[in-house]
Formats: C-alpha cells, structure tokens, sequence
C-alpha cells in the first residue's frame, strides 16, 4: 500500500464527478442501493439498534489511540468512522455491536488495554 503525506493528498485534484453527483436522481440511488445488495424500500427494523463506533469507544473509557489499538484497526479508520466520513463494513458493525452488549466478553477476549492508554473518570488520559 503507498502512504503519501496530508500535503500530498490535499494536492492531488479530485476524482468526484460532481455535476454528476448532483443530477443523480433518487431513482439512480435506489438503483445503485440495490446493486450494492441493500433495499432501499424496506422498512427499518425498529429493534435493529445501531452502536456508533465512538459511543462503543467511550462506554470502554478509551482514547481513540487506545481503542483502535485495542480493537487493530488504524488510527484514522477510527476517527473516520466517529467523524462520519466512511462507515464501519458490516463486520465491524457486528463488532461494535458486540463490544456494546458483552463488554466483558469482549475484555476476556481481547485482553486488556494498557492503563496509560485509558481515561480516567474525569476524561483526562493517565500519566504512565
């Protein structure tokens, strides 16, 4: 995989076709869904709950360093998931689920975080 620095990336022109993207019809939508595998007319499951990566986070008292260690995924797909650039793939919805129903399940799996890494009650990170 090629890493490139924020300067570079901010340099580089962008690939969105946005003329395109804003005479995308809702029918262009509901077809790109499909193809994509999702419904777009079915009706939401109202015991199907939805566990926000950064709501996960911060039930285990973690930083984002922290928990995206913890869990082993980067950094930055982290912080894309809580600042709602890209979602989580459906596995790893299916972790965060998980995370925010057996959250001592999940630390008998997983082990244990390092104490320097987790917040104390006050939401300031421990001194080592």
């Amino acid at each position: 995989m090629a890493r490139i620095t924020l300067e570079e990336a901010l340099a580089r022109a962008s690939t969105v076709d946005h003329e395109k993207l804003a005479t995308t019809s809702e029918a262009e939508i509901h077809a790109y869904m499909r193809e994509d595998g999702y419904d777009p007319d079915a009706s939401i499951d109202p015991g199907q709950v939805v566990y926000p990566p950064r709501a996960v986070r911060e039930q285990f008292g973690l930083t984002q360093a922290a928990f995206a260690a913890w869990v082993g995924i980067p950094l930055a797909t982290l912080r894309n998931w809580e600042q709602g650039r890209t979602s989580p793939d459906p596995s790893a919805r299916a972790l965060m689920r998980v995370m925010a129903r057996e959250p001592k399940a999940v630390r008998r799996a997983l082990g244990s975080v390092a104490p320097d890494l987790t917040r104390r009650s006050s939401g300031q990170r421990s001194k080592p």
